[in-house]
């Protein structure tokens, strides 16, 4: 039995929310991404804090709350879109109210930061979307996965097909999505963000990070015990890695390979989402399904 609460797609003239629960930004940043989704036909309710600043974040704390609350319950509101990511959604997440998304799902979009939000909710079966935000989706080198984000929420599922990696492992692999950005999903650890990973399939991805502190967190996923019982591993963009003088000797990929061995699952490198180029659209909380080959890697999702 499919317990996932799906929301409805979109359509045509239906009302969806920006909102800012990160970083703040500047007023002609935020109306071109107003007017990209406006150009995909739908009616933009801008958050009261959007032109907001606090030191880095887009309003204060109980500003960027309020914004995020009153979207959840608006019955009028179709879906949610984060401006962008940065830092701070982890300041909101445990004063949020999700009765009335539980009755009525709709989509929230967005990653980086917003990981925090997108597994959340994927506690409660409710799917949304990693992937681009309006702070750049309207720039035209990101079309690529702006358009596909567009397709998908206006009801076609995606299918990728991704080239196979020297570190991948072979096999297939079924269960609902989860995951983002790495050091995110670390922070969620003893919180009631702390999604479970059994049976799931982990999509992860960093950026401006040192090698050896992704080897620090991908180490204690695996010492707590959540890599035992997941199903696979789904690895995009690894973006502006760092190391110190002294080499590290390991590259990022090799890092994640290393944990990831002895767990025998499912892993796929080269995943084109993240904080890069392209950054496609992952449905988390989704039930997904990986096929790793030797010719390369497929992902499908089935509603």
């Amino acid at each position: 039995m499919n317990d996932i609460r799906w929301p409805n797609f979109l359509k045509h003239g239906d009302h969806v929310a920006l909102i800012a629960t990160a970083r703040h930004a500047k007023a002609e940043e935020i109306q071109k991404g107003v007017a990209y989704l406006e150009s995909w036909g739908l009616e933009v309710i801008q958050a009261d804090n959007l032109l907001q600043q606090h030191f880095i974040f887009a309003g204060t704390e109980s500003a960027r709350r309020h914004a995020l609350q009153k979207a959840i319950d608006d019955p009028s509101i179709k879906a949610i879109f984060c401006l962008r990511g940065g830092n701070g959604t982890h300041r909101l997440i445990d004063f949020i109210h999700l009765k009335n998304l539980k009755k009525h799902p709709k989509w929230i979009i967005g990653y980086s930061d917003v990981t925090v939000l997108l597994n959340h909710v994927a506690q409660y079966r409710i799917p949304s979307i990693h992937g681009p935000m309006p702070f750049t989706m309207h720039k035209e080198e990101e079309q690529v996965g702006a358009i596909a984000l567009k397709e998908l929420l206006f009801g076609k599922l995606p299918k990728y097909i991704f080239p196979s990696h020297a570190l991948n492992q072979q096999g297939v692999a079924e269960g609902k999505l989860i995951g983002g950005n790495v050091a995110v999903l670390h922070s969620l650890i003893s919180t009631a963000s702390d999604i479970t990973w059994k049976n799931k399939i982990l999509f992860l991805e960093e950026v401006d990070e040192y090698i050896y502190n992704l080897d620090r967190m991908l180490y204690h996923f695996s010492r707590t015990g959540r890599m035992k019982g997941l199903a696979g591993l789904i690895v995009g963009h690894l973006t502006s890695m760092k190391d110190n003088a002294e080499p590290f000797d390991l590259s990022a990929q090799e890092v994640i390979a290393r944990v990831v061995k002895p767990y025998k699952i499912p892993l796929a490198f080269s995943f084109p989402a993240g904080h890069e180029l392209p950054n496609m659209p992952l449905i988390i909380g989704a039930t997904a399904r990986l096929e790793v080959t030797e010719q390369n890697s497929i992902l499908t999702f089935k509603k």
